[in-house]
C-alpha cells in the first residue's frame, strides 16, 4: 500500500451534492455509478431528482430523457411514469404522454387504484383523438 489510496467515486459525489444539492451534473454522475454496481432503486431516486432540477432550469426535454431510463430501469414504478407524464405534458408530447398514461392506467389497476386510473383515463381523453 502507497500513501495513496483510491478515493471512494459514489462517497465524494455524495459529499459534492451535500454542497450542492441541485448540481443535475453531480445527481447524474451519481445515479450512472450506482446503477452500474447495481444499486437499481438509489440510482432511480438520483436520476429522478435530476430531473427535477433540469425541469426547474426549464430544459423539460432533457428531464424527458432522464425519466425515461428510470421507467426503463424500474417499469413497474408508478412515481417514475408519473413525472414521465407530468414531463411530457410540460414538454407539449401528446402522443407520448398518451402512452405513458395508458401505462399509468394499467399500473395503477394492478394496484387498485381504480380512481387513480379513472383520472389518467380521462386525461387521454382530454388529449383528443391520437395518430
Amino acid at each position: 500500500m502507497g500513501f495513496f489510496t483510491k478515493a471512494d467515486p459514489i462517497a465524494k459525489l455524495r459529499e459534492d451534492l451535500e454542497r450542492k444539492p441541485k448540481d443535475s451534473k453531480l445527481l447524474l454522475d451519481l445515479a450512472g455509478l450506482l446503477k452500474a454496481k447495481g444499486a437499481v432503486s438509489e440510482a432511480a431516486e438520483y436520476y429522478m431528482r435530476a430531473a427535477t432540477a433540469l425541469t426547474d432550469l426549464g430544459f423539460a426535454t432533457k428531464a424527458v430523457a432522464i425519466v425515461r431510463q428510470v421507467t426503463q430501469l424500474t417499469p413497474k414504478s408508478i412515481p417514475a411514469h408519473e413525472a414521465l407524464a407530468r414531463c411530457l405534458e410540460e414538454a407539449k408530447a401528446k402522443e407520448d404522454q398518451r402512452t405513458v398514461l395508458k401505462t399509468l392506467v394499467s399500473l395503477y389497476r394492478e394496484v387498485g387504484r381504480s380512481e387513480d386510473a379513472q383520472i389518467a383515463q380521462r386525461k387521454i381523453e382530454s388529449l383528443g383523438p391520437g395518430r
